[in-house]
């Protein structure tokens, strides 16, 4: 080979080599630091321009060209502060994971550890969307293992630009507290110009004292104020809606006052779980609609009156609020107590007071809450822990009746004395009391409800003097119960109500009075019954 040509070959090979040492150094760059310009044109790659760092922090360029997002934050700092802006662009958005290495971690064990613990975050007003999963707060459980703990956030805008952040995330973990012109937030009030909080901006939030809001405020997201420590607020608001969980779980939430003039609760559970929630007031506000449990759980509840304009409630709206015993019914609904209908507002009430002041009133003996009215006296909720009951003697001597289910499930009810005052056990109103022994008294009993004692599978005996009807499954499932007698004022039995056959069964009657006895259709349980003039009948009931 001449020597010419061996030059020649010489310089193509530097020339290959150095171009491509060239373009293998556009993309190191593009992956460790900031990818510049020049390399963006030469190297023509969508994923060209959407990396780079500073100072620990990563970034990624939105699609638009127009605003960075933080993508990463490394582990070596617990103070860390997000900067305005990014090689000429506003840094307006926190990336899903961006704080993965602060991280609440799951452990084998079921408990967590925690990565790098971040002991300060701040947060310049160019930020205006938080991604999902980001933070810790609330019950982001499925991105327990990538999001972030803080204790300390620093907010460098006014309340009115939180109010306004996208929050994608709930921002707050635990005891965060943060801080918005240097000061610890502890009153939020609401300024003039701000009509709108977004979702999540206050979840688990939990240094409130208070919260003020304005009349032309108009919309509070969901999942606002989800979980924090509120502990009553007032809402003076023209025309105000509220969306869906906006203050759920708020378990310090005591008292709630509307003052304003149109509300619209937009979705459902909005006050749920507001465990400690007493009192609702609703003024002269207008609503029409009490939404899908709206106020389920609120079980400290004990009145609640439903406004002249409310013509719906869902359902559920106070599913487990077990100790509302006294409902004002100002609207047009036919609300009824003991009924679950309506979204159970009265499931539990002992009386429905009505717009024209009828309903009767509440007396409380000891552990026992009864309903007074024109209709009579039942009692309508127990309140005791269990033990050996002996349910009271009015002192105005009259005669009343067991509200179903009042003492279902109670596994602490061992024996129940029930005087001559009492004519009827509603339904399921024993049922399920596994520890119950001894029933005695029962002299003036004339209705035993629907499963009033199914599945007391200790219960034993029962001597029953006046009862006249005995409804479906009142004995059904109790396998220790050994003897029932049955007076001759027997008129019904419904199918399955003396029990599983297992019993010795006696009536004070005659057979031909026995077979007076009406027995309703489906009868399945084969019993023999010995009637007072040595006849035995044998059949189903």
């Amino acid at each position: 080979m001449s020597k010419k040509k061996l030059v020649l070959k010489f310089l193509l090979i530097v020339a290959i080599i150095s171009s491509a040492f060239a373009f293998s150094s556009c993309f190191t760059t593009i992956g460790l630091v900031s990818c510049k310009k020049s390399c963006q044109e030469s190297c023509n790659s969508s994923e060209i321009y959407v990396s780079g760092h500073e100072y620990g922090i990563y970034y990624t360029l939105d699609d638009s060209g127009e605003f960075y997002w933080v993508s990463e934050v490394g582990y070596k700092e617990t103070d860390v502060k997000i900067p305005e802006a990014y090689e000429g662009y506003p840094v307006m958005g926190i990336k899903h994971r961006a704080f993965e290495h602060y991280r609440q971690t799951g452990s084998c064990g079921g408990g967590y550890y925690f990565g790098m613990h971040l002991s300060s975050l701040t947060l310049p007003k160019t930020v205006k969307i938080i991604d999902i999963g980001v933070f810790g707060g609330g019950i982001d459980h499925n991105y327990h293992t990538e999001v972030a703990t803080c204790d300390k956030l620093i907010y460098e805008g006014t309340i009115g630009d939180w109010c306004d952040m996208e929050f994608r995330s709930k921002p707050f973990y635990d005891g965060t507290k943060l801080y918005i012109d240097g000061e610890l937030l502890t009153d939020l009030v609401i300024p003039e110009d701000v009509t709108k909080i977004n979702e999540n901006a206050f979840a688990y939030y939990n240094w409130f004292d208070s919260v003020t809001l304005h009349e032309n405020f108009t919309e509070i997201g969901e999942n606002a104020f989800e979980g924090s420590n509120i502990k009553s607020i007032t809402f003076p608001c023209k025309d105000l809606t509220i969306l869906q969980a906006a203050f759920f779980g708020c378990n310090q939430l005591e008292a709630v006052t509307f003052t304003g003039e149109n509300l619209v609760l937009a979705d459902d559970s909005i006050f749920a779980w507001c465990s400690a929630l007493k009192e609702v007031e609703w003024n002269t506000v207008r609503i029409t609609e009490i939404t899908e449990c709206t106020f389920a759980g609120c079980y400290s509840l004990e009145s609640f009156a439903i406004p002249s304009s409310v013509e719906v409630i869902e359902n559920r709206a106070f599913d487990g609020c077990y100790n509302l015993v006294e409902v004002y019914n100002l609207s047009k609904l036919n609300v009824l107590a003991g009924s679950t209908t309506h979204g159970g507002v009265a499931q539990y009430a002992g009386v429905v007071h009505t717009a024209e002041g009828e309903g009767g009133s509440i007396l409380t003996v000891g552990d026992y809450k009864f309903a007074v009215s024109d209709a009579g006296v039942t009692l309508f909720k127990y309140t005791g822990d269990g033990g050996a009951l002996n349910l009271p003697v009015l002192e105005s001597g009259e005669n009343y009746g067991i509200r179903r289910e009042i003492f279902s499930g109670n596994d602490n009810i061992l024996s129940v004395n029930i005087p001559a005052c009492v004519t009827d056990i509603g339904d399921r109103a024993f049922a399920n009391c596994f520890k119950l022994k001894i029933v005695s008294g029962c002299e003036g009993l004339v209705n035993i409800g629907v499963c009033a004692f199914a599945n007391c599978n200790k219960l034993e005996s029962v001597t029953l003097v006046v009862v006249e009807n005995i409804e479906y499954g009142a004995f059904i499932n109790c396998p220790a119960l050994h003897s029932i007698s049955l007076p001759e004022t027997l008129k019904q039995l419904g199918s399955g109500s003396l029990g599983d056959g297992n019993a010795k069964i006696t009536y004070a009657g005659t057979l031909e009075e026995w077979l007076a006895v009406e027995l309703n259709a489906g009868a399945t349980t084969d019993v023999t019954v010995t009637c007072s003039d040595g006849e035995v009948w044998e059949g189903k009931i």
